[in-house]
Parts: C-alpha cells; sequence; structure tokens
C-alpha cells in the first residue's frame, strides 16, 4: 500500500511538469515593445521585466510600430542596416526582411484575413505599400501611385485602406482595396474634403443601430476638416459637423467608451478630446482646470469604460481618469510626481489578467516604461534595469 501511495505521488509530479512544460510552449503570450534608445526592441512576459533584443532598431535606429497575427509577430521602423521589416513566431527570435524601404522606414503595420500590410517610405521619399500573406515573404503594390507618408494602413469593414499625404490632388487622401489580398487599389469614388497637405493619421470602425460606420482622422490641410465618415466601406466619405479641432486641427486617436465616441487631438497649439454620439456631430470635452496650457495630453485609451488621458499635467507628469456618468465625464488626476520624468508619452495598455503598461520618452535617469498592477493612481512603477536605457523612448507596445 505504502508502495503504491508513493508511485501514485510520482507520477502526479510527472504530470505536473509535463503540463508544466506543454504550456509554457504552447502559450507564447507576451508583451513585445518598439522604441528608440540602448536596443530597438524589448520583450517580456509579465509586463514588469523586460529583456532587449539586440540588432533591431539600435545603433541609431528606431521602432515604429508592432502588431502579432496568424500566429506571428511583426515589427517595422527605421534600421540603420536598411532591414526595416522583422517578424518572430515567439518574439524571442527575429528574423529581417531586405530589400523593402531600404534607406527609407516603414512606419505602420497590421494584420487581417490572413492578409499582412505595411506602409512607409521608400528611399525615393514616396509613399509605398507592400503585403505578405505570412509576414515573410513581400510584394509591393505598384499599380497604384499613392503619394502616402506611410502613417496608417488597417482593415476596416469590408475593406483595406491606406491613408497618407495628399500632394494636393484630388483623391490622394485614402486608397481603398477590395480587401481579398491587397490588389486593385483606386481612390475613393468621393474623396474626403480637404485642402493640400493634408493626411491621414487613423482609421475607426464603429457601428450604430443599423449602420456601420468607418471614421478616419488626420489634418485637412487648413480646412477645418479632420474628422470624416463613410458608410459604404470607404467609398465615399464625408466631413463631420462642428469643425472638431479647428483650422489647424490635428486628430491622431479614436476610442468608444458605454455608447460615445472620442477624438484626441490638437488645434495646433494645445491637445484636445472632442466627443460623439454618432461619429458625425463632435463637441469638445471640458477638461479639468489643472490641464494649463503649457500641459500636454499625450494620450487617450478605454480601460474598463474609462477613458485614461495621460502626458504632462500642471507642467509635470500624470495622467487624468474620465468616468463617464449621466453622460458626462468626471475627471479625476492621478498623483503627478510619478510620472515627472516621463517627458512624452506614447502608448498606454491594458490586457485582461495583467497590467497596465505605459511607454513614453524618458529624461535622464529614468526609465521610459511603466507598469501597473491594479491601474490605481498610486500604483504605478518605473521598470528597473529598463533595457532601452535612459532618455529613451517607447514608442508602442503589443500584448499577445
Amino acid at each position: 500500500m505504502f508502495t503504491f501511495v508513493i508511485m501514485l505521488v510520482m507520477l502526479i509530479i510527472i504530470f505536473v511538469i509535463l503540463g508544466t512544460l506543454v504550456y509554457s510552449r504552447g502559450n507564447n503570450k507576451r508583451w513585445v515593445a518598439v522604441g528608440q534608445g540602448d536596443v530597438g526592441l524589448a520583450i517580456s512576459l509579465d509586463g514588469k521585466d523586460w529583456e532587449g533584443i539586440e540588432g533591431i532598431f539600435d545603433d541609431g535606429g528606431v521602432g515604429y510600430d508592432v502588431y502579432r497575427g496568424g500566429g506571428r509577430f511583426v515589427a517595422v521602423g527605421d534600421d540603420t542596416d536598411e532591414v526595416n521589416v522583422w517578424y518572430s513566431d515567439n518574439g524571442e527570435d527575429w528574423e529581417g526582411v531586405e530589400g523593402m524601404f531600404g534607406s527609407g522606414e516603414a512606419r505602420s503595420v497590421y494584420y487581417s484575413g490572413g492578409v499582412w500590410a505595411v506602409t512607409g517610405i521608400d528611399e525615393a521619399g514616396d509613399g509605398v505599400i507592400w503585403w505578405s500573406y505570412d509576414g515573410e515573404n513581400w510584394e509591393e503594390v505598384e499599380e497604384f501611385a499613392f503619394v502616402a507618408s506611410g502613417l496608417v494602413v488597417q482593415k476596416t469593414g469590408g475593406a483595406w485602406l491606406a491613408g497618407g499625404k495628399k500632394d494636393g490632388s484630388d483623391g490622394e487622401l485614402i486608397a481603398i482595396s477590395d480587401g481579398e489580398d491587397g490588389t486593385n487599389w483606386e481612390v475613393p469614388d468621393t474623396p474626403p474634403e480637404s485642402g493640400d497637405d493634408a493626411y491621414i493619421n487613423v482609421f475607426y470602425s464603429y457601428d450604430i443601430p443599423q449602420d456601420s460606420y468607418i471614421l478616419a482622422g488626420g489634418y485637412g490641410g487648413g480646412t477645418g476638416n479632420n474628422i470624416w465618415y463613410s458608410t459604404n466601406n470607404g467609398l465615399d466619405w464625408n466631413t463631420a459637423q462642428g469643425e472638431p479641432f479647428g483650422a489647424l486641427g490635428n486628430v491622431v486617436k479614436f476610442t468608444y467608451v458605454k455608447g460615445k465616441y472620442y477624438a484626441f487631438g490638437d488645434d495646433g497649439t494645445d491637445k484636445l478630446i472632442y466627443v460623439s454620439d454618432d461619429g458625425i456631430s463632435w463637441t469638445e470635452v471640458t477638461l479639468p482646470d489643472s490641464v494649463t496650457e503649457t500641459s500636454a495630453l499625450e494620450d487617450i485609451v478605454n480601460v474598463n469604460d474609462e477613458i485614461y488621458a495621460v502626458g504632462q499635467i500642471s507642467d509635470k507628469g500624470g495622467y487624468l481618469v474620465g468616468t463617464l456618468s449621466d453622460q458626462d465625464l468626471i475627471w479625476t488626476q492621478g498623483e503627478d510626481s510619478i510620472f515627472a520624468n516621463i517627458n512624452t508619452f506614447h502608448d498606454i495598455i491594458k490586457h485582461p489578467s495583467t497590467p497596465f503598461v505605459l511607454g513614453g520618452t524618458s529624461s535622464e535617469d529614468a526609465s521610459s516604461i511603466m507598469y501597473s498592477d491594479s491601474g490605481d493612481s498610486n500604483s504605478w512603477e518605473e521598470v528597473e534595469d529598463n533595457p532601452f536605457g535612459d532618455e529613451s523612448s517607447v514608442r508602442k507596445i503589443v500584448y499577445a
């Protein structure tokens, strides 16, 4: 009997060990951050302890964007060795793709429906789009002369859209594809109304009763048209009402909280937030008096149906939490001294059952990555032994 118990205990231990090994091999989820510093890319299993990956966007390079899809990470940026696109299956081992942007740079990457898309600027300074089924073998879209600045590409609704910079001729502000394999690109039937040198920063799909809309945001070229919307997958575009952000406005982010849509950007001087019930008519959100003219918000994010607005609050670091109550935002200010050494915030994300992780540009002797286990306003901590180093910049973070 005693021997049987011993054998049973040993079997249980063996199964536990094997189960742990299987789980560890199958669980490839991790944080991946790109930016500029001692390294250009770093990874973490918990958002707190980070390891730098050498040879990617370092030695003066910069990582701009990273995404995961189809079981693979793809990171893009500006590499001094002219390898501007990298891919990895596990986040640890990376392979570079040569011959895409040359001495130019890759700016934006997206994945949907088995297709990868990257936009950027080639050696001649022209905007280009590349497509791939696996993130490893790429094909350039040559049949569409898109004058882009490589700002954003995304599958939204039923079509792929690419947004960039307009050169003064109609239509070259947004390009649309059939959404299947990146072919048959064309300008919309009714392009967004804008002035010269306008450009697109962001797309956002949203649903209201009976309809599915697409939002586009950017700089309207001095016209005050900085938000546009489409109800037919990007074929026709209309201008949002209210001239949000003004003549010199620039929209960089959309988010959604409890039936309302929020746009984040600036009016050429100050950072602002606008709100809309339908994505068509927009009004400015009143911020607390503590956000002075010399302050600068840098990002907004929806966390558990609250808006986190992070940036330079009251001439220091800090953030605001906006809770929707009776259709009005009630703002609470986080402890600003916690972020006093971060000059600019670039990204803040939250994943279920994982901590908040925030990236920014840090001053001397400060970490450019911070984390919070609970998201409480007084619980943020700097990442020790930050692989990006002092006076570094973290541009984009993903958890997947």
